[in-house]
């Protein structure tokens, strides 16, 4: 009678033990889950702290600006002189921006004549083409 007791108990706890190795599986998973989103967390927090603070990146744009000819004022100065300007590109490196205009000769002139004390030329390329008279411009 004992055996059967035992068999009984057996039978009521194999179940029992089924239920809790499919929760202990799921807890070993989650717990590794855990482990690695910990380890993303550290490495973005690396990556994170690699990066200038907000403070330096402010202090660089305001440089910047204050750096780079007053745009505006070079747009203001091309639509009152009648040249089109077909490109503005800026470049990084070197600190430098190139501008494709067309025109008569005449309107450069007075293009050139008007210009704001900021914007510095350092090279100019003219191209006499059907519509009018290219300029490429190089300002730093």
């Amino acid at each position: 009678m004992a055996w059967q007791w035992l068999l009984l108990g057996v039978l009521l706890a194999l179940p029992g033990m089924l239920l809790i190795r499919g929760e202990w599986r799921q807890s070993a998973r989650l717990s590794d889950d855990v482990r690695q989103q910990a380890q993303r967390v550290e490495q973005l927090q690396l990556q994170l702290a690699s990066l200038p603070s907000l403070a330096t990146l402010e202090q660089q744009i305001a440089q910047q600006r204050e750096r780079r000819p007053a745009e505006p004022e070079l747009a203001e100065v091309l639509q009152r002189t009648g040249v089109r300007l077909l490109r503005w590109q800026r470049q990084e490196q070197p600190a430098q921006q190139r501008l494709r205009l067309r025109s008569d000769y005449f309107s450069l002139l007075q293009l050139l004549e008007s210009l704001p004390g900021t914007v510095r030329i350092s090279q100019l390329s003219l191209e006499m083409q059907p519509e009018g008279l290219s300029a490429e411009w190089l300002l730093q």
